[in-house]
């Protein structure tokens, strides 16, 4: 369940909690707390509010994905029940990727702090999982040379500049100007341009061989790239670009996660989740079978790298 900045189980707790709550109760993610001086002073994993009868509900849902260290501690039950106290929730729940400690569910039990789980599962267990794997189709490309082309009448000085940063960046590097103001490498480009050709994919077998591919790509004067040199900025007028492109099918298995009340074990979710590579993005299709909630439902989230 991990990811570098942890918001990966927030993020699937709070998509199944919405799918479960009422008309007009609010799921708020990441909400931050702020005292009378307008300074932050808590930030909340998850919170569920609304009117419920002729009350109110404020319920704290706290996430816990922390590999190295283990089963969550007492410690960490101590520290919600302090929030609980002091910003009046009336309900707090605390998810854990990796379990509770002994004394962690004791104290809960005592506190009145609701635990739940996310935790893998073997595939095998989620009976009405049809997909033993899914299959992406992913486009690689393999830019060789990108020649770019100025307008004739650059400067003297902005000319000998450009050879300098030229011959200093490759084509990873994003040191071309967009027209909205991005920077962007000749790969992105090349990668974007191929997309963008009729028929220059038609013939490209999955699996099998790579493509040569020459082309010339010519910049109409509104939608040019530049670069940015001492001297003034250097339209882009064209790039000609030399490469292969290829496709290979790559077999995604799922990764089976159960998200579920302790101590009774009582299923909440059951999560199938394919991880996917979408260009230079990381993302993840998934699919939840939420009890109480109708049908399954399917949603492709992405997640930064």
């Amino acid at each position: 369940m991990k990811n570098s900045d942890g918001h990966q189980l927030e993020e699937l707790v709070a998509f199944v909690e919405q799918s479960l709550v009422p008309k007009g109760i609010t799921v708020a993610l990441n909400r931050t707390e702020y005292n009378a001086a307008g300074t932050a002073i808590a930030e909340f994993d998850i919170e569920v509010t609304g009117k419920v009868g002729s009350g109110e509900i404020r319920w704290l849902i706290e996430c816990r994905d922390r590999p190295s260290e283990g089963a969550a501690p007492s410690s960490w039950i101590e520290q919600l029940v302090g929030r609980r106290d002091r910003f009046g929730f009336n309900k707090v729940t605390a998810v854990s990727a990796t379990g509770f400690s002994p004394g962690a569910r004791e104290y809960a039990s005592e506190a009145g702090i609701e635990l739940r789980e996310v935790k893998s599962i073997a595939s095998n267990e989620f009976a009405w999982l049809a997909l033993e794997y899914m299959t992406q189709r992913e486009r690689l490309h393999n830019l060789q040379n990108a020649s770019l082309t100025f307008a004739r009448d650059q400067p003297a000085e902005i000319a000998a500049e450009l050879a300098v940063i030229l011959k200093a960046n490759n084509g990873n590097v994003p040191f071309l100007i967009d027209k909205a103001g991005e920077s962007v490498s000749p790969v992105t480009v090349f990668m974007h341009s191929t997309s963008q050709i009729d028929g220059m994919w038609d013939d490209v077998i999955p699996d099998g061989l790579s493509k040569q591919v020459d082309f010339l790509v010519a910049y109409r004067e509104d939608d040019r790239f530049h670069i940015v040199t001492s001297h003034g900025d250097a339209p882009v007028t064209s790039i000609r670009f030399t490469g292969q492109i290829s496709i290979v099918d790559r077999a995604v298995p799922p990764k089976t996660i159960k998200y579920e009340a302790v101590p009774s074990r009582s299923t909440i979710s059951e999560i199938a989740t394919f991880p996917l590579k979408l260009g230079d993005m990381a993302a993840a299709l998934e699919i939840h079978r939420i009890e109480g909630a109708e049908g399954m439902q399917v949603i492709l989230r992405s997640f930064p790298e």
